[in-house]
């Protein structure tokens, strides 16, 4: 049944249509191999049976396995296991319930009387669910969907592009972002850089409008813990991770953040820097407000170590402050140690590698880029918007996904492998 689950969704057929191959005679070596007898097929209620009891299981042990699989066929590199790089992202997938109500929630659900959330806190016109179709659930609400939630989707948290505007006045509804009605699937990954490719290590599901930091924390946690012969050494995530408690867990599991910065209007205040010891980047400052130099990653103690070199006697734009630094015959002058998190106690801007250095681009791009493949395999399959209806479907299909996601990059691994043996380079 998995096979066959398999079978129609990476061939962008419907139940019917896979049930009508499944009994011709031009398909009878993949009814062998499925194990099915011919004139002996599943329904197609069967088939929505299947997807139910499979979403409501624990997709990640099959995913799991296809690790495993590339693990010992040496398909993943020495050094992606040496030097662990783990990755995070999600992806928002439509509902297949068409939205009738922006402001849906689990009380729409619930049996009459109930508070409506559009009408009490957003001011809207709402529904007063006194019609005899909102006895069991309001009538604006998708019954098939009950779980699916509504977004309007940005893809970023701040843009440093020149051409961002200011402020949010004048934007246009493109550029305030994307509503999306749906789930959003959150992954964690194994980079291997050498091959250029990846592995996904663990998803789960959650509301479009679900908050994933929680959610990718305990996959980090669950996924470090279960592919222990990997030496982890960096968590690759974006923006909307950069809050706790992911980057406190990363750091306590022995990971290096590399992590898109969360940032908040306080950090253009540049007068606030040499107060609170650190800029908008989260270099540290010196109290005369000159940002310090990176120094290196003590691996032994776990910080980060900074130096200002005497910066200020270089400069030409305002005199040297008369700092005890300039003489106290160190040639490094001021040094600070950044470990779990900046002396005040803030973890949002701390970086286990300098934000904007050569190497943390390198890691965030090949994150970004594993984001990206995953995505686009589920575009490539039409599951942008799920084709099937219910929490337990919607799952399954990711799960189902998932798995070939890996199985299809260890066939391609092994394949241009044995093409370059023969001297040949793949088309």
């Amino acid at each position: 049944m998995f096979l066959l689950h398999s079978w129609y969704t990476l061939n962008k057929w419907r139940r019917t249509q896979a049930l009508c191959n499944l009994a011709a005679a031009r398909y009878a070596d993949y009814r062998e191999r499925f194990g099915f007898i011919k004139g002996v097929y599943p329904t197609e209620g069967g088939l929505r049976d299947f997807e139910t009891r499979l979403g409501s299981t624990d997709g990640n042990n099959l995913i799991a396995q296809t690790v495993e699989l590339a693990r010992c066929t040496r398909i993943i590199s020495e050094q992606a296991i040496q030097d662990g790089i783990l990755s995070t992202d999600g992806m928002i997938h439509d509902a297949a319930s068409r939205m009738r109500c922006s402001s849906v929630d689990d009380a729409c659900y619930q049996p009459a009387p109930r508070k409506c959330r559009a009408k009490e806190e957003k001011g809207r016109k709402g529904c007063d669910c006194m019609e005899m179709v909102c006895a069991e659930v309001c009538k604006h609400a998708t019954p098939r969907d009950p779980k699916a939630r509504f977004i309007v989707y940005e893809g970023h948290n701040q843009s440093d592009s020149p051409n961002a505007p200011s402020d949010h006045s004048g934007k246009n509804k493109f550029q305030q972002g994307e509503p999306r009605y749906g789930y959003r699937t959150p992954v964690v990954r194994l980079i291997d850089r050498v091959r250029r490719d990846s592995f996904v290590l663990a998803h789960t599901l959650l509301g479009a409008n679900a908050p994933e930091d929680k959610a990718v924390t305990k996959l980090m946690e669950e996924g470090v813990a279960r592919f222990n012969w990997v030496r982890w050494q960096f968590a690759v995530a974006d923006a909307g991770e950069g809050r706790e408690p992911f980057l406190s867990t990363a750091y306590a599991l022995g990971l290096r953040r590399v992590v898109g910065l969360r940032r908040v209007p306080g950090d253009a205040d540049v007068q606030q820097w040499a107060i609170r010891g650190y800029d908008d980047k989260g270099i540290p400052v010196c109290l005369h407000g000159c940002r310090l130099h990176p120094n290196g990653w003590d691996r032994e103690r776990r910080r980060y170590k900074w130096c200002c070199r005497r910066t200020c006697e270089r400069e030409t734009e305002r005199p040297a402050p008369d700092c005890p630094h300039r003489f106290d015959g160190d040639k490094h002058g001021l040094v600070k140690d950044v470990g779990q998190s900046f002396p005040d106690g803030s973890t949002r801007l701390v970086r286990d590698v300098p934000y904007g250095s050569p190497f943390a681009k390198k890691l965030y791009a090949r994150g970004r880029n594993a984001a990206e493949e995953r995505n686009s395999e589920f575009e490539d399959l039409g599951l942008k918007r799920m084709p099937v209806y219910g929490w337990e479907r919607v799952q399954a299909m990711a799960t189902v996904v998932d798995v070939w996601v890996n199985l299809k990059t260890i066939v391609c691994l092994i394949r241009e492998a044995t093409l370059a043996a023969n001297g040949l380079s793949p088309p």
